[in-house]
């Protein structure tokens, strides 16, 4: 399981596999215009990260949770941790601990 929030995986599982196909594309044209032909190995594993990169994460999306809300605790605040069956919010200078023991009814 991915250890961080989907959005910080966002840039790699999106941006990095098109980086990857793009830069393949610019080597084969390079490789052509240079008379290289050690440029399309490069451009080649670059074709073959890129498009695993593609199917690995159409099976990841795949296998992504959906989470329902069963409960809330009104209002912004600048951190929410979590441990165990206490939850720790902080606003401000405020330092609040919740019982989430049970988190349809989070109490004080």
């Amino acid at each position: 399981m991915w250890p961080f929030p989907m959005e910080s995986a966002h840039p790699m599982l999106v941006h990095f596999p098109i980086a990857l196909l793009s830069v393949a594309s610019l080597l084969d044209i390079a490789a052509l215009a240079l008379k290289r032909p050690e440029i399309h190995g490069v451009a080649l594993w670059n074709l073959v990260l890129g498009t695993a990169a593609v199917f690995g994460n159409t099976s990841l999306s795949a296998q992504m949770l959906t989470f329902t809300p069963v409960s809330s605790i009104a209002g912004p605040f600048d951190l929410v941790g979590a441990e165990g069956t206490l939850a720790y919010v902080a606003r401000g200078e405020t330092l609040t601990v919740f019982d989430i023991s049970d988190p349809t009814t989070p109490t004080r």
